[in-house]
């Protein structure tokens, strides 16, 4: 029986996507003065190597300038490199520098210590529960709302091929081949 006094599910799925917001905002790239695309891109670099520019904006969904206004920023930072696409000299191939790499692991390790953190509160009963039921959410979130903007959950590679959006949408960029 469901307390009437009760926070509405609604509302508690409004708080924790918030918390989780702010555990994500409130990391290493912000203190870089980055946003969260720049820092997508370092996350993509760092599990792909190369990628074009035209290949970043469509992951992000933003347009070429924008991706440019970007990579430009994090070029300036040191945190990526650009380099002349030798087959097509009219583009250009984005890596990740060795500062860029320390950042995003500086940042997932503070991220998932937060997380480790939280989680040690759950029995180990718990956390299969929440983890089959955060799965299920996010499935049916996926599958429910087909006019779901969301392209790629930019998961940086950790769904190991049992990604859902990558399974519907049938593309990863996280992908190293490109799967």
């Amino acid at each position: 029986m469901i307390n009437e006094n009760a926070i509405p599910l609604e509302e508690k799925f409004r708080i924790l996507s918030l918390l989780s917001h702010d555990l994500i905002e409130s990391g290493i790239f912000r203190k870089q003065n980055l946003s969260y695309n720049q820092f997508v891109i370092l996350k993509i670099l760092g599990a792909t190597g190369k990628k074009s520019v035209h290949e970043i904006a469509e992951t992000l969904k933003i347009s070429r300038a924008a991706a440019s206004k970007n990579i430009n920023t994090l070029v300036l930072k040191k945190l990526i490199s650009r380099s002349e696409n030798r087959s097509d000299r009219r583009y250009y191939n984005i890596s990740i520098s060795p500062k860029g790499i320390r950042l995003v692991e500086d940042h997932d390790a503070l991220h998932d210590e937060r997380i480790a953190r939280i989680l040690s509160n759950f029995s180990d009963g718990e956390k299969e529960i929440f983890h089959r039921m955060l799965d299920k959410f996010i499935y049916h979130s996926i599958v429910v709302e087909e006019n779901l903007s969301l392209f790629c959950m930019q998961c940086g590679g950790k769904y190991e091929g049992s990604c859902m959006i990558s399974t519907i949408k049938e593309k990863c960029f996280f992908s190293v081949h490109g799967d």
